[in-house]
């Protein structure tokens, strides 16, 4: 994996071979609720939802 050297003295790379073998085998969807603040689950649920979409779209 080229991207490997990014995680170059990370705890991570320790893990062993059979965890190392599937990077970069996967996507990865960064995540942030910190600007989440909404009255209800439902609201908060609904613009998740929508930054998904949007994300997906974009790649």
């Amino acid at each position: 994996m080229r991207q490997r050297h990014y995680f170059d003295g990370m705890k991570i790379m320790g893990a062993g071979e059979e965890v190392l073998s599937k990077m970069g085998q996967y996507p990865v969807i960064h995540l942030s609720l910190k600007g989440t603040k909404q009255r209800d689950f439902y609201t908060a649920f609904m613009i998740l939802r929508r930054s998904l979409a949007k994300s997906a779209l974009a790649s």
